[in-house]
């Protein structure tokens, strides 16, 4: 799992698998990058483009990814991807990049539009006012930035995960 080490060929990935429907358009796609090269320095003004890639382990080829965009605390997806025949890698991306979410400490992922494959990964829809709540929230949270290093194990990051799930279950059950 990295981030933002692929990001015009999960773009690439995108417009592949969405084909004519796809929103990646030119003039876009360098807003885009254009955003994305100001990411080391905040982002313009404080909005950076970012890119989440799975890669297979024994292939070394990028497998799924998604780009999207961070402001503050709120992390919103705008699109992924997986490669045919790559079963489970989008679902692996999705995790990979909640996981890291939450450890960054961000407050908000928003998903988007309501979609079968969002809930059953354990996502909800919430009311617009509830929604705008956690924005004012989270949008000013200039320290929180999206990042995981040169890479990580999807294993690992899942397995960080589940030892702060069983962490809390401990401590809710001594409450």
């Amino acid at each position: 799992f990295t981030v933002d080490r692929a990001m015009d060929q999960v773009i690439k990935g995108c417009q592949a698998q969405h084909g004519s429907n796809c929103w990646f358009y030119g003039p876009l796609v360098e807003a885009y990058r254009c955003i994305h090269r100001q990411n080391g320095t905040g982002g313009l003004q404080g909005v950076r483009i970012h890119s989440c890639e799975v890669w297979d382990k024994t292939t070394g080829l990028l497998v799924a990814g998604e780009l999207g965009y961070a402001c503050g605390g709120i992390y919103t997806s705008l699109s992924g991807y997986r490669e045919p025949g790559s079963k489970s890698a989008g679902t692996v991306q999705c995790i990979c990049t909640a996981i890291l979410l939450k450890q960054m400490g961000f407050k908000v992922w928003d998903l988007g539009m309501p979609m079968e494959y969002k809930t059953k990964l354990g996502s909800c829809e919430i009311p617009r006012a509830d929604f705008l709540q956690h924005l004012y929230s989270a949008r000013d949270m200039k320290e929180v930035v999206l990042s995981c290093g040169s890479e990580a194990c999807c294993g690992e990051l899942i397995k960080w995960f589940l030892s702060q799930k069983k962490e809390q279950e401990k401590q809710e059950e001594k409450e």
